[in-house]
């Protein structure tokens, strides 16, 4: 049953009560309806009859709808209410809607209320979910905010001139300001920086580069001395692609900075603290003989003395010769090398990651060594770290995507229960959520490939037939104001390829061109043959001689220089934050280049994007096939007993359900320790386990080769979500009979048991 409705109707003629009565039911079956036409039992009605909907007369002998709407507004804003009036000019329409009113009908136009009445319910939908949404947002700000905050290091945002934006406490007591609202009053271009500090180059690079890592520089502070700070920076472009602001993060590195200085005078002045340097202090001839090093130089190389040192030549610690050799190199030809990185391998055998500068006079070479190993360490973190912002980007999109799955999903679990009877609307959402499981398995498998953790399965496949499969796929997604061309070039060949790849890789560039056009527009699908010496100059270094290119282009809106230059970058998305993942076209680089193709694109802001795949033609070599079809009667059934494996307690139930319907017994155990247990004393009874890859306590691997110990015959099928070909390979050799991709379809699992057991 759909849900019941309180209507008010204020109204003081019956014959035009009735007549709304009637255009309200035949949009809301189910209404309990209130009648009134004074002003207290409105007041009243509202109080306790808790309309969800009123629709009101604009005037009435003692009565009005404009106090009606007002009052509604006071009780409960979210109530729709509904002007209907016998006549109304535009200028109290106007008014009307002004005031608070959702709609007005016309009594001579009365079939627009039902209309009118459904548009105002699902309104008032959008409404409290508006709200809900602005409120978690607000709880969301308020979590960002104590971060912000509570931040050891400076936060800030300016404009690319310099107004200070936003500041964190941090940062105002770094530059020794009382307050935000005192360190806004100065422009960090004109006031903030030292004179000599170059600006102008930082400010290049950053429009040149988009962001900006470990930038040091000179501040000033409030009363006028100078901070050393170690700055990270990002340019952040408006809509246009204009520069909007900037926005980073301050370290303050005096001390650093201080002693770095103090370092460099005391190195002229003191030869003892030469000795005593971090830095790894070297000169040699030309050819490599040692005269001097010091301490640190002898740590960097992992020698236990100088004099151990001496014995060797320094350019025999070089990993790579081609480093040595550019290195003398630039010596020679501009007497000096500054910060020439290079990696070295010492006594031990460790690698060091160096950065030298040198001098070259009168064939001796002084050279200063730091050893970066740990600060390149430390760098490779900072780059996880920010993969780790990505992910944060990557979360909204997929779970923007798999909340629109489950409301499928939920959705019509709760049709079903209205409609049991309809044999039809029953079929349709049975087929609703085989499609959104179906879905939810799809976007899974898209996480694998982008993460280069499916396994391809290669076929020799005609690509026209791959398309025409896709093509009533398509139609459904794209809305109608796009039409849809196909061109195939049916003299193709066949070529070896993953089918689900390229299906997934052809849908997700029709939904990229959808999104381009949503005005409307003309998506066309091409296929042809390509000669490698047709390809664009970038590939000329194609290796097979012929390709197979899909175009796939659009008339939408085009892409500028800067959005082509990042398309292919995970997590790089155009779309509003929750509309996608980023990984759409990443994910179709990879699938190309893993067929051992190339993709190009070309696209012009306004004239549309063309898109490239060319995917080889060989002589099929290397194909992977797939894994036996299960030739069986379809939900073949029998009389053995199973032993169920699965943690997860409604997945058993509806799997032991399957098995029990088609006549099979089934022991179910929810952890590896309760299997071993469970099959050590059924063991004559028990004809096949199947068991999931993730169980507590215990792996489903780790349960095989226990059970194999107490029975080397044991027929074993193992279910994952997940299963990496390495580790699939190794368990294959150790003898398990087979594996099932999760989430399980129950015919495939019972043709594939069936088969287990037969052989």
């Amino acid at each position: 049953m759909g849900k019941k409705y309180h209507v008010l109707i204020v109204e003081d003629l019956p014959a035009d009560v009735e007549l709304a009565r009637r255009e309200i039911s035949q949009v809301l079956p189910s209404c309990t309806y209130h009648v009134v036409d004074t002003r207290e039992e409105f007041l009243e009605s509202v109080e306790n009859f808790k309309p969800d909907l009123i629709v009101s007369d604009y005037r009435m002998p003692d009565f009005d709808g404009l106090t009606a709407l007002q009052l509604s507004l006071e009780k409960n804003r979210h109530t729709p209410f509904i002007i209907l009036t016998g006549s109304m000019n535009e200028e109290t329409a106007v008014e009307c809607m002004r005031l608070g009113a959702w709609d007005y009908v016309i009594k001579e136009h009365i079939r627009r209320l039902g209309p009118a009445i459904l548009r105002a319910l699902e309104k008032k939908e959008l409404r409290i979910d508006r709200e809900k949404i602005n409120k978690e947002l607000e709880q969301n700000e308020e979590r960002f905010r104590s971060l912000f905050e509570n931040a050891t290091i400076g936060l800030y945002r300016t404009t690319p001139d310099g107004k200070i934006l936003m500041a964190n406490p941090a940062l105002v007591q770094m530059l020794g300001f009382d307050s935000l609202e005192e360190l806004r009053e100065r422009n960090l271009e004109e006031e903030g920086y030292e004179p000599d500090y170059p600006r102008s180059d930082f400010k290049k690079r950053l429009e040149r580069e988009g962001k900006i890592i470990g930038y040091e520089a000179s501040w000033k502070c409030k009363n006028g001395s100078t901070i050393f700070v170690r700055e990270s920076c990002r340019l952040v472009y408006d809509k246009n692609g204009n520069p909007q602001f900037y926005e980073g993060t301050v370290e303050n590195i005096s001390e650093r900075k201080k002693a770095e200085k103090a370092l460099e005078q005391s190195e002229k002045k003191y030869r003892e603290l030469v000795e005593n340097s971090v830095v790894g202090v070297i000169q040699t001839d030309i050819d490599g003989n040692v005269f001097y090093l010091n301490n640190a130089m002898v740590s960097i190389l992992e020698f236990d003395a100088p004099d151990d040192l001496r014995s060797n030549k320094a350019f025999d610690f070089y990993k790579r010769p081609s480093d040595r050799y550019q290195f003398v190199q630039q010596l020679k030809k501009y007497g000096k090398v500054d910060n020439f990185e290079a990696e070295m391998v010492t006594k031990k055998g460790n690698t060091r990651h160096i950065i030298l500068s040198a001098t070259l006079n009168r064939n001796i070479i002084s050279g200063m060594v730091r050893d970066v190993t740990d600060y390149r360490s430390l760098q490779q973190q900072l780059i996880k770290s920010q993969k780790l912002e990505s992910i944060g980007t990557l979360a909204s999109g997929i779970a923007h995507d798999f909340n629109n799955i489950l409301s499928i999903i939920i959705g019509h679990s709760h049709i079903l229960n209205e409609v049991r009877s309809d044999d039809e609307k029953f079929s349709k959402s049975i087929s609703a959520l085989e499609q959104a499981s179906n879905r939810g398995a799809a976007l899974v498998q898209k996480m694998m490939t982008f993460a280069q953790k499916s396994e391809s399965i290669y076929e020799a496949k005609n690509i026209n037939e791959l398309i025409r499969e896709m093509e009533s796929m398509i139609k459904e997604t794209l809305p109608r104001f796009i039409s849809i061309k196909t061109q195939l070039d049916e003299n193709i060949p066949v070529i070896a390829i993953d089918p689900t790849q390229f299906q997934q890789v052809l849908l997700n560039l029709c939904v990229n061109a959808r999104d381009a056009m949503s005005k409307g527009g003309v998506l066309t699908i091409k296929s042809s043959l390509a000669n490698a010496e047709y390809l664009p100059s970038k590939f000329q270094t194609a290796p097979s001689s012929q390709y197979v290119c899909i175009e796939v282009s659009d008339t939408g809106a085009g892409m500028d220089e800067y959005v082509l230059r990042r398309i292919f970058e995970p997590f790089y998305t155009t779309k509003e934050k929750g509309k996608g993942t980023g990984l759409g076209l990443p994910v179709a680089y990879g699938v190309v280049e893993n067929h051992g193709g190339f993709i190009d694109v070309e696209s012009e802001v306004g004239k549309g994007t063309a898109f490239y795949l060319y995917f080889p033609v060989n002589l099929l070599a290397g194909i992977v096939s797939k894994e036996p079809e299960i030739l069986l009667a379809d939900e073949a059934g029998g009389t053995e007993t199973i032993l169920l494996v699965e943690d997860e307690e409604l997945l058993l139930e509806i799997i032991k359900s399957v098995f029990k319907r088609k006549g099979y017994t089934v022991i179910e155990a929810l952890n590896g320790d309760e299997a071993i247990e469970v099959f050590s004393r059924e063991r004559s009874k028990i004809s096949l386990v199947l068991s999931d890859l993730g169980l507590p306590r215990m792996t489903g691997s780790d349960v095989y080769k226990k059970l194999k110990d107490i029975d080397p015959t044991v027929k074993f099928i193992l279910g994952s979500g997940y299963i990496s070909p390495e580790q699939k390979s190794e368990m294959m050799k150790l003898g398990v009979n087979h594996f099932i991709q999760k989430p399980y379809d129950p015919a495939v699992l019972l043709k594939l048991v069936r088969s287990v057991l037969d052989r």
